[in-house]
Order: structure tokens, then sequence, then C-alpha cells
């Protein structure tokens, strides 16, 4: 089903191979994305968080203006959620 995250020896980066907080690592070149010239680091470091977080939102199709959302949880992640939750016109439950 394309469900790496689920699978036992999925390949999941980070669970079998080593992950950021390696010291050494290696990706293949279909993983790493060019950052743009103009874009700083500061920037470039949350683009992995935001695109998890609506990808993920996206995929439930449950926001929509008036629907009810409880996030447990608001670290980096679940304050993007909560942001991305009132951008699509969500009630928060917090």
């Amino acid at each position: 089903m394309g469900l790496n995250n689920l699978c036992e020896h999925g390949g999941l980066w980070g669970r079998e191979t080593n992950g950021a907080f390696a010291e050494y690592t290696t990706i293949t070149h279909e993983r790493a994305l060019k950052i743009p010239d103009d874009m700083s680091w500061d920037y470039a470091c949350h683009m992995t968080a935001v695109g998890s977080v609506y990808h993920g939102q996206q995929r439930c199709r449950l926001l929509k203006p008036g629907a009810s959302v409880a996030i447990l949880g608001v670290g980096g992640i679940g304050m993007t959620h909560v942001q991305f939750a009132k951008l699509a016109g969500a009630y928060l439950l917090l």
C-alpha cells in the first residue's frame, strides 16, 4: 500500500537507518531537496514539519469550516496543526 511508516522493514529514515540525530547519515538523491539560493536556512528548516502537517491534514479530509478539532500537545508540530486548522475554519478544542 506504500505506507512505509507502518511496515516493519519499510526503510523509514531514522528507524531502519541512521536519522538526523546520528553523527553521520546518508540519503539518496530522491530524498534531497535543493534549497533555493534566496531562502534562509531558518526558513528552510521548518519546511519538513509544515509539509508533514499539511499532508496529514489533507489526507484526513476532515478539516472544513465549523469542524471541531482537538489537538493534543502544542509543541512545534502541534502549533502548526493549530495554524492549519484555523486556516481551514475549524473550531479548536485546546
